[in-house]
């Protein structure tokens, strides 16, 4: 468990240098926390955790991440399990292409993954939520994430470079995101 800036050269920065590294390179879940609101007294009381937001895109390390959720998650808390699919028509020949067959073919993949979630999601004494939605990832987790008391997000996802050491939408609410975050690295089982 990190704050997000320290006093560091880079103390502009919305996450500092050391709290990035761990987040990147950590072999366990980093938790990073924003500074607390202000308080009247000697300190600020966070409450407990109630709701987590999980971003998920379907690769092994999301569903990682929501294992990681399910687990932590205190009974009668929520585990809200997010899937944002965005349009990209891009990627796609104008010949054969069909944006409601490609939205219902996403959809369907997502359910049946949740399907296969490990048995930490199917919890009786948490409600886990499964939410599949349109838009970009990034911003729809993050407007889910507004009222969340934690953020949890897989090290890296889907995007188009793999191998990078933390995925590009996991780094963006790293930076953009008030609540605090955590970053579940995969397994390597």
């Amino acid at each position: 468990v990190l704050g997000a800036r320290g006093g560091g050269r880079f103390e502009r920065l919305s996450v500092g240098s050391t709290s990035t590294r761990c987040a990147t390179h950590a072999t366990v879940p980093t938790v990073i926390v924003r500074d607390a609101p202000e308080s009247s007294g000697e300190g600020t009381v966070r409450e407990p955790v109630q709701r987590i937001v999980v971003g998920f895109d379907g690769s092994p390390n999301a569903v990682d991440a929501a294992d990681w959720a399910c687990t932590f998650a205190a009974p009668g808390s929520t585990v809200d399990i997010i899937a944002a699919w965005e349009f990209a028509p891009s990627l796609f020949s104008s010949e054969g292409f069909h944006y409601p067959d490609a939205l219902l073919r996403a959809k369907r993949r997502y359910e049946e993954q949740i399907e296969q979630l490990p048995a930490s999601t199917r919890r009786t004494d948490i409600d886990v939520a499964a939410s599949f939605v349109e838009g970009r990832p990034r911003e729809q987790v993050a407007e889910r994430a507004a009222d969340a008391d934690l953020v949890v997000v897989g090290a890296r996802g889907r995007g188009a470079i793999g191998a990078a050491l933390l995925g590009s939408v996991s780094t963006w609410l790293l930076h953009h995101v008030d609540q605090p975050i955590t970053v579940v690295p995969q397994r390597l089982d």
